[in-house]
């Protein structure tokens, strides 16, 4: 709403020239035209943004053994804060909670944040047939990896800063799994080729300044850069099996997972990738207007020119059904998990990407 006149106002400012005169109507035309775009909302986005931010896996909730391995990766975070030098200690936990959104006196559950596949591909795959001094390593490496995988990320994007604390986090993080990783594959004819390899497809990946242009150039790329999250399970499929087979198999469930959970992240965030102008799955499913549209918001200081993009990213997006294929996509790459690790026996960890798919089936933006 503008402001109301009084009853009597006071004379408005007059140019002093013609072209002062234009300047003047022009500034006053673009600021009553500024008013008006930043207190009009776009409902259309803000409603599929809101519908997307819904969106989630089924949830699983771990029972006996599988829960006792949980807290066993847990466990591993205490472990891990004694492990550096005692004046940090304190200052270490306080920031570990406070990165897991754990508040003083609850649980110590630093992993809820991950989908349980995560991890509990390692239980089922083991399923009692390591002796548990090598798996203590395993469930080091990964806790550590688990970790690592998102601490990298935010540090390397700026969410976190830089700080002598969380560069010792990082290195000592670092130094542990790479020390456990050792030991746990050492003991594998081909176990450190392996990890190395692994660990090499994730740098190459990362390092990667190429910008995927096509979705199955985006799933290629993470499956990759989700790779030191799968070390632990190929060499636990290594330990379990004696060969390579079934390795194989749960890292191919495991890189379909991780795709699937990836492209669910971009779905959630669709509000805020839009605004950095980030070029996720959603960038990559559009059609070269949107994208057009998408690149342009993010550098637009115009409230106006903001709020029409948005209002024509919108109709793009729903007309092409964009937030329908990416479901369709996580729904296949669960389905093919699902089949994978029932092909290789793992009958617990196939019900869980069911479980995990079960809300995707039939759902579609409002």
């Amino acid at each position: 709403m503008f402001p109301m006149l009084t009853s009597r106002p006071r004379p408005a400012r007059i140019p002093r020239t013609a072209n002062a005169d234009r300047r003047y109507l022009l500034d006053r035309s673009r600021a009553i035209q500024h008013h008006i775009c930043m207190n009009r909302t776009n409902d259309g986005m803000a409603d599929l943004v809101r519908a997307c931010a819904s969106l989630n896996f089924g949830g699983i909730t771990p029972e006996g053994g599988e829960l006792e391995f949980y807290r066993a990766l847990n466990g591993e975070m205490i472990t891990f804060v004694k492990s550096l030098p005692a004046s940090m200690q304190s200052e270490a936990m306080l920031f570990s909670m406070r990165y897991a959104g754990i508040r003083i006196g609850e649980e110590l559950d630093f992993f809820h944040n991950y989908h349980a596949p995560v991890w509990s591909v390692i239980y089922w795959t083991a399923a009692g047939r390591i002796a548990p001094g090598i798996m203590r390593d395993g469930i080091t490496a990964h806790a550590m990896a688990m970790l690592l995988h998102s601490l990298d990320d935010h540090l390397a994007d700026g969410e976190l800063p830089a700080t002598h604390l969380t560069l010792l986090i990082r290195s000592q993080a670092w130094h542990l799994m790479q020390e456990t990783l050792a030991r746990y594959g050492g003991a594998l004819n081909g176990g450190p080729d392996a990890a190395a390899g692994i660990m090499d497809e994730y740098y190459a990946a990362i390092g990667d300044s190429n910008a995927p242009d096509t979705i199955g150039e985006y799933c290629a790329r993470f499956r990759k850069q989700m790779a030191t999250g799968l070390i632990v399970p190929h060499l636990t499929a290594m330990h379990a099996s004696g060969g390579p087979v079934l390795a194989g198999i749960v890292r191919s469930a495991g890189e379909c997972f991780g795709v699937a959970w990836r492209l669910l992240d971009d779905i959630q965030d669709l509000g805020k990738d839009i605004r950095r102008g980030r070029r996720t799955a959603i960038y990559c499913l559009l059609p070269e207007e949107g994208r057009v549209l998408w690149d342009g918001i993010c550098s637009d200081t115009g409230a106006c020119a903001v709020n029409d993009g948005l209002s024509r990213l919108d109709g793009i997006i729903r007309e092409a059904g964009i937030i329908g294929s990416a479901v369709g996509i996580m729904s296949n790459e669960l389905v093919q998990a699902a089949a994978l690790a029932g092909e290789a026996g793992l009958d617990g960890l196939a019900e869980e990407y069911r479980i995990l798919m079960e809300p995707l089936l039939g759902w579609v933006p409002e």
